[in-house]
C-alpha cells in the first residue's frame, strides 16, 4: 500500500448518505477502518421451474432458472448455451438497509475464454468476469438497499437477474450464490477490520444523522507494500 493511512471527508449538503467501497489491486490485505462523526433480516422468496429458449435456426440455447437467496446453484455455459438466474425477494418487513452479495466461482474458466456475469437490477446493471488475475472466484455487492432511501414500487419486493455466458466452444462450469449482507449499514465511531482482494471489493453504507453535516473517515493498513483504494460516493437519492 502506498500510504499506511488514508482519510476522506463527506458533506451532508451534497448527499444524505455515503457508500464506502474498499478495493485492492494486489493480493490479500487487511484494512482497519475507523469512522468518526460520521442487518440483515432475511425474508426470502423462492420459486422453482425453468424457461428454455431455443433458437430453431441454430443450436443456441438460453435457459432461465429461478434462484433463491441463500441457496448455492451450479450450471454450465458455452458459446451455444447461456443461462440466466432470476431472483425476487421481499423487503417490506426489513427495518434496516441491506444489500445482496453475489458470489461466483469457476475452476474451468480461462483467460482466453472467461465467464461473463451481467447482473440486472431494477435501477442499474453491473458486470464482471472470472478469472480475474489468478483468482477463479469473485463477488459483488448489489446496491438494492436504495429501497429504504427511494421507493421503487409499492409491492414490497425487488428482483434482479444474473446472466452467465462465455465464448468457449466447450462447456464451462460455475457455482453461484446470492445472499444478504450482514452489517451492511455502519454506525458512528464504529471500528471495522476488513480483508479485501482484487476479485472481491467490499462495500458499506453510512447515513448522515440529523445533527451531523460533516464526516471524517480514516483507514490504515500494515501491508505497506500493497496499494488499496478507498472510494466514497454519495448514494443516488
Amino acid at each position: 500500500m502506498l500510504l499506511s493511512a488514508i482519510s476522506a471527508i463527506g458533506f451532508k449538503e451534497v448527499v444524505s448518505s455515503l457508500l464506502l467501497t474498499i478495493s485492492v489491486h494486489n493480493t490479500n490485505m487487511m484494512l482497519t477502518v475507523v469512522f468518526y462523526t460520521i442487518s440483515i433480516s432475511s425474508s426470502i422468496f423462492s420459486a422453482s421451474g425453468t424457461l428454455l429458449v431455443v433458437n430453431t435456426r441454430s443450436t443456441n440455447v438460453l435457459e432461465y432458472k429461478n434462484g433463491s437467496i441463500g441457496t448455492q446453484v451450479e450450471g454450465n455455459v458455452s458459446k451455444s448455451r447461456e443461462e440466466v438466474w432470476l431472483y425476487e425477494y421481499n423487503w417490506k418487513d426489513k427495518p434496516d438497509s441491506y444489500a445482496v452479495r453475489v458470489r461466483v466461482q469457476s475452476e474451468t474458466a480461462s483467460q482466453e475464454y472467461p465467464l461473463l456475469f451481467v447482473t440486472r437490477l431494477q435501477r442499474g446493471v453491473m458486470s464482471w468476469s472470472i478469472p480475474q488475475f489468478t483468482y477463479t472466484f469473485a463477488s459483488r455487492t448489489l446496491c438494492s438497499f436504495l429501497h429504504n432511501l427511494v421507493p421503487i414500487n409499492g409491492s414490497g419486493s425487488e428482483s434482479f437477474s444474473v446472466d452467465i455466458s462465455t465464448s468457449s466452444p466447450n462447456p464451462v462450469n460455475y457455482i453461484l450464490k446470492a445472499e444478504f449482507v450482514n452489517n451492511f449499514e455502519i454506525s458512528l465511531r464504529e471500528h471495522l477490520t476488513v480483508t479485501v482482494d482484487p476479485a472481491q471489493p467490499v462495500y458499506y453504507l453510512w447515513r448522515f444523522p440529523a445533527d451531523e453535516d460533516t464526516v471524517l473517515i480514516k483507514a490504515s493498513s500494515s501491508d505497506t507494500e500493497l496499494c488499496a483504494i478507498l472510494s466514497i460516493q454519495g448514494t443516488q437519492v
